[in-house]
């Protein structure tokens, strides 16, 4: 289940296109699209430009005439299905600050992500070291 205190932003990799008043979304890694209707594609952009996801609603909210319950319902459903095809990546926010991300149900803490990069990066440099000792 989706916190509406997160925010998502668009995944790496992903394109995002307006036809008309319509609009397409294209991850370039997996190569699947996601096309949206004129509702779906005014979701996207209250989604992917506010500070979190209770932030969208309450814009939807005002916008459209809907019951709360039901738009709570179709902004979930609408993001599992963007998680689903790896379209958008969700923060969690704590006191103000991003925490970490979660990317199709994973966690990455983002110390230990940092850490782990370090050190493959280390492990590249110490890997291209003894290649070039060979080769020497």
């Amino acid at each position: 289940m989706v916190s509406f205190s997160e925010r998502l932003t668009v995944a790496p990799d992903v394109l995002f296109r307006l036809v008309g008043d319509e609009g397409v979304l294209l991850n370039l890694n997996t190569t699947l699209y996601l096309g949206l209707n004129p509702v779906g594609t005014r979701m996207w952009h209250a989604l992917t430009s506010a500070s979190s996801i209770q932030a969208a609603y309450d814009t939807l909210l005002a916008e459209y005439e809907v019951e709360p319950a039901q738009l709570r319902a179709d902004l979930e459903e609408f993001i599992q299905r963007l998680l689903g095809q790896k379209l958008i990546v969700l923060v969690e926010m704590l006191d103000g600050f991003e925490r970490h991300h979660r990317i199709h149900g994973c966690i990455v803490e983002r110390e230990a992500a940092r850490v782990a990069l370090e050190e493959l990066e280390i492990r590249l440099a110490v890997s291209l070291g003894g290649v070039r000792d060979r080769l020497s």
